[in-house]
């Protein structure tokens, strides 16, 4: 779908476009389109599902009349700007091609390059508006590097989902520096990224930070978050790396951060990712499931400024805003996490 001041066009593959003009009665949206098509598919003459949500239609002569029943009208308001990280496949893939389906200009990345080459290809050659961005995230100089890059290319930043983590490293489980991947990865380097990006979210309307989080939380040891202390068990790990990143989402949200939304997200648990087969053996729940939630958060109303939310987590397990780990939102602890993570980054 794209849109112009009042116009859209909606590709529905393989058999219809529809290009017409919008028009609103209350909280629906009705098109009014042209047909353009060589052939109809009869069984979704009544009814049918686009990317960005169910519609229903009839038809009238060469005429098509459109009517939208799961699509946000705010969703559609203007194309913002959003960064997601880990877009090369499992949770991030699938958010990056919903929004980019609903006519949003995405930044990718990955951290292999071949791999989000062929992503970026594919979503172009869709018709999405994306751009492809490399990077480490165990590699201070490599978060960086991706700030400098998405500043250096844009003066505005509407929304960062900062879902790129890891769980089994599949190798060694420390930096060269002595710090643990998990906590580097999951904790360190969102925050890292999040102060980078700040300066050009701050005077953006609506400007919000989606941390992707995990229902997974343990009490975090500061003397492992700083490698003093190694963490043996992989769950214990990043149970605590995910519970490290709900705390600073909440001190930056109450503490600091006024102009943007900040909120930790439990997008769905065991859902079918990379991560959760490696980690658990299992093929996992669909993730779309995760990907719906992310782009709520990234655009929809129950998490805009008005509603209040920043700081909070979201649990989409239980489908609701919840307190979750009691330390989510201590603010004696969350400041000692914050402590430790920006003495390791020195800022």
């Amino acid at each position: 779908m794209r849109l112009g001041a009042n116009c859209v066009t909606w590709s529905l593959l393989p058999n219809f476009v529809f290009s017409g003009t919008i028009i609103r009665t209350g909280t629906e949206s009705v098109f009014e389109c042209d047909l353009v098509c060589t052939k109809i598919d009869e069984r979704r003459q009544q009814s049918g599902e686009a990317s960005f949500g169910a519609f229903t239609y009839h038809q009238v002569g060469s005429r098509a009349v459109v009517a939208a029943v799961r699509l946000a009208v705010n969703d559609m308001a203007m194309s913002k700007t959003i960064l997601v990280t880990g877009a090369s496949d499992g949770i991030g893939l699938a958010t990056a091609r919903a929004l980019a389906d609903r006519g949003h200009l995405v930044l990718l990345h990955g951290r292999n390059a071949e791999k989000i080459e062929r992503v970026a290809e594919a979503m172009s050659l869709a018709g999405g508006r994306v751009e492809k961005y490399v990077a480490d995230l165990s590699r201070q100089k490599d978060v960086e590097s991706l700030a400098d890059a998405v500043c250096a290319r844009h003066s505005s930043l509407d929304v960062l989902i900062n879902n790129a983590g890891v769980f089994k490293t599949g190798g060694p489980t420390v930096t060269p520096d002595g710090r643990d991947i998990r906590f580097v990865v999951n904790t360190v380097s969102p925050y890292l990224l999040t102060k980078r990006l700040l300066p050009i979210m701050e005077g953006v309307q609506d400007a919000r930070v989606v941390n992707v989080s995990s229902i997974a939380a343990a009490p975090v040891d500061l003397d492992a978050l700083s490698g003093k202390v190694r963490i043996q068990d992989d769950y214990q790990a990043y149970a605590q790396s995910k519970l490290a990143m709900n705390m600073w989402t909440y001190h930056m949200a109450t503490q600091e951060q006024k102009g943007v939304v900040l909120v930790a997200v439990n997008p769905g648990s065991l859902l079918a990712t990379k991560m959760v087969k490696e980690g658990f053996g299992i093929n996992g729940n669909d993730v779309g499931i995760g990907a719906d939630i992310l782009v709520r958060a990234a655009l929809s109303d129950e998490f805009a400024p008005h509603a209040q939310r920043s700081g909070r987590f979201f649990d989409n397990d239980a489908g609701c805003f919840a307190r979750g780990h009691p330390h989510n939102d201590d603010s004696a602890r969350c400041a000692a996490v914050m402590r430790e993570i920006e003495s390791q980054l020195a800022l």
